[in-house]
């Protein structure tokens, strides 16, 4: 009888043993699953801000381009456009030189009738 005790004794103490180990072990997976979602949730937040710095980055670049674009366009219509003026000037300077020269020609007539 007394052994039946101790044998139950022993038993119960194995069985409550090996429950609190389950017990324990299942509570650690359940935080190591539980931290494992969350590291993944992370991950996917991480990768998911990583594309829209990226689009970012790349609309970015596009916005660059077209300015220099449209920059080189605003240079090019300002250098032709000084160009045209330059033109003009110098057709002014021709004309002018050329009436200069008809005004000394008509002095000349004048002066030697």
């Amino acid at each position: 009888m007394e052994r039946k005790k101790n044998f139950l004794l022993c038993f119960q103490f194995y069985i409550i043993t090996v429950l609190s180990f389950v017990l324990k072990t299942t509570k650690k997976n359940s935080k190591i699953m539980s931290s494992k979602a969350e590291l993944e949730q992370t991950k996917d937040k991480l990768k998911g801000d990583r594309d829209q710095i990226k689009q970012q980055i790349k609309e970015t670049k596009n916005e660059i381009k077209n300015c220099e674009n449209g920059n080189k366009a605003d240079l090019e219509a300002e250098k032709n456009r000084l160009k045209n003026e330059r033109d003009e000037v110098k057709e002014l300077i021709e004309e002018t030189k050329d009436k200069i020269n008809h005004n000394k020609e008509r002095v000349k007539d004048e002066a030697m009738q």
